[in-house]
């Protein structure tokens, strides 16, 4: 505990000397140097002429003391310098006032420049008051007691709930080195056991130091802090907040191997998932060509059914007119081979559907689809690579068989001519049924076609030509309603198909989006490894900071070792009763007096 700042500094600075003073003294004391002696040095130094300025580094302890709500009262910087031989310090500072702390020495201000004249060598301290009070760091203390905001004065040796808020950022109006993006700070609260209980103090480590409890808080360069701290207290006092600004002097070594070969592994990965949407792309490419394909021979034979339909109606209006011209026989001549004329070409019409609706039906199927990529894959690799057909044969074989993407197109594919859910079987299915329709087609309408020409051979016989031609026009009815709903549902199947069609071009350029992703995606994590890396070694830089920026008294001072801030809030303490002292009368002793004293035992 400290009664005042002034010994709180003073007590810092004691261990910023080090032992060196103290035990050079006591080897003074110790060998009883003569006063004679010592007078006579004093006097040599005293008569010799001061050296050119001595070529000394400097340290800063910057010390801000502050009321208990964090207002600045005054800031002083002590100036440590390391000194080789006597001589003249120059420095700089815009100090009110300014005192030598280790020696006699004399020192002057004036203009903001401090001149100290040394006359021995080693460590000096001068203190220096700034006139500015702008620190790096804008500190801001509240209290409430019982919810209620209260002064520091009114909760002095109060009871209850309190609660103390501490809020440290970065100073605007500081026109400084940037102390606060290169600084971390370090900000210490004890509080007496005895007069808080329950305490809370969230972030905070806590430790015990005698009855106290010893609140740290951390924060790293270019952070501030915010604080909060709750404890049930009677008759209440405290020391004030502490708090450090310090360069961090981190030897930081990541070994970030692991990471790398992780971030390595991922562009690996994704140059992998490139390739393979582009494999994905082709496939999908190859069965769009496919569906494709079929729909074309799908519009070519619906295009057939409108000439089979107009045939056959002809075909039936033809047998109508027969059966109602039979009893004029040249005219039925006559009509009968034009009625042959339309039947051969009603035939020979058939007979080309018949062999296209078997193609369809052949080929719309998951061995038709693998035989046509196949076929289209080795006319591709045999034009543009110029590989055999047996090779290129072997290289599909291969390459559906164990490959990845071969066998997910094979699989893709295989389900979708067999899965009962997609589109394809129903196709397959009708095509099957439509090649079977017209194949009974054929066969009907040859028989229908034998019986015409038996009807041309058999003219002569009018009653027997007259059977048939009912026969045949009976027949013909059934077959030309047959027609007419093969036509129908040859025109559900085109259109159920361009559904089909559709959404394969969907998937396509669905795929080709993918593809653009995955390449960008490679594209931009190319260089992953050296951004992560650059990256982690920016985030080390950020929280160690820079340590030498400069100096907090002045600009003017360009070789400084160190600077370090301590700033202090008041303490809060009950007032204390003036007890009135008796003037004590002493006589006053001469310098030689107080100097012989010192050999006294």
């Amino acid at each position: 505990m400290y009664k005042t700042r002034n010994d709180f500094k003073e007590k810092n600075l004691e261990r910023s000397k080090g032992k060196d003073n103290m035990n050079n003294f006591r080897n003074v004391i110790s060998d009883k140097i003569a006063p004679g002696a010592l007078a006579i040095m004093m006097l040599a130094n005293a008569i010799m002429p001061a050296a050119v300025a001595s070529a000394a580094s400097k340290e800063e302890v910057v010390y801000v003391n502050t009321n208990a709500n964090g207002k600045v009262e005054d800031i002083d910087v002590v100036n440590i310098f390391s000194l080789e031989h006597a001589g003249v310090i120059e420095d700089f500072g815009d100090y009110a006032n300014v005192r030598n702390m280790t020696t006699t020495d004399k020192i002057k201000s004036n203009d903001g420049k401090v001149t100290v004249d040394v006359s021995k060598a080693g460590k000096i301290y001068y203190d220096g008051k700034l006139v500015s009070s702008q620190a790096p760091w804008t500190l801001t203390v509240k209290y409430y007691l019982n919810g209620d905001e209260k002064s520091a004065s009114e909760i002095a040796g109060a009871e209850g709930k309190l609660k103390i808020s501490l809020t440290v950022s970065k100073n605007a109006a500081y026109a400084g080195p940037d102390f606060f993006s290169n600084y971390a700070l370090q900000g210490t609260l004890q509080l007496d056991t005895t007069k808080c209980e329950n305490i809370v103090a969230e972030g905070a480590t806590i430790a015990n130091v005698g009855q106290n409890k010893q609140l740290t808080y951390i924060a790293l360069p270019g952070e501030g802090l915010d604080v909060e701290i709750t404890a049930d207290v009677k008759d209440f006092e405290m020391d004030g907040f502490s708090i450090n600004g310090i360069p961090l002097n981190l030897n930081i070594e990541v070994d970030d191997t692991e990471l790398m070969n992780k971030v390595r592994d991922l562009k690996n990965a994704v140059v992998k998932l490139d390739d393979g949407t582009g494999e994905l792309n082709s496939g999908i490419k190859m069965l769009s060509d496919g569906v494709i394909e079929v729909d074309k021979n799908l519009k070519k034979l619906d295009s057939f059914s409108t000439e089979i339909a107009e045939g056959s109606d002809a075909i039936m209006s033809a047998l109508k007119q027969i059966q109602a011209a039979l009893p004029d026989m040249n005219a039925l001549a006559t009509k009968i081979a034009a009625l042959k004329t339309g039947a051969t070409s009603v035939k020979t019409g058939i007979d080309d559907l018949a062999t296209n609706a078997s193609a369809a039906a052949a080929g719309y199927t998951y061995a038709g689809y693998v035989a046509k990529m196949k076929a289209a894959f080795v006319a591709y690799m045999v034009a543009s690579h110029g590989i055999s057909e047996s090779n290129a044969a072997a290289m599909f074989d291969t390459w559906s068989a164990t490959d990845d993407m071969g066998k997910f197109v094979m699989n893709y594919s295989n389900q979708y001519f067999n899965s009962t859910d997609a589109a394809a079987p129903g196709v397959n299915t009708a095509l099957k049924g439509l090649a079977t329709g017209i194949s009974t087609l054929k066969t009907g309408y040859g028989t229908l076609y034998s019986g015409i020409n038996e009807l041309t051979n058999s003219i002569s016989s009018l009653s027997t030509l007259k059977t048939a031609i009912d026969t045949i026009t009976s027949k013909y009815a059934e077959l030309n309603s047959g027609t007419s709903d093969y036509t129908e549902g040859l025109g559900k199947i085109v259109a159920g198909y361009q559904l089909l069609l559709n959404g394969v071009g969907s998937v396509s350029t669905g795929s080709n989006t993918l593809k653009n992703g995955t390449s960008e995606f490679r594209k931009e994590t190319a260089n992953l490894d050296t951004t992560v890396s650059s990256k982690i070694d920016e985030l080390i830089s950020n929280i160690k900071g820079n340590a030498h920026i400069g100096s907090f008294a002045s600009t003017k001072n360009t070789d400084v070792k160190a600077v370090q801030f301590v700033m202090k809030t008041e303490k809060i303490e009950k007032p204390v009763e003036k007890v009135e002292k008796k003037e004590e009368t002493s006589t006053k002793k001469s310098f030689w007096e107080k100097f012989l004293d010192l050999f006294k035992f």
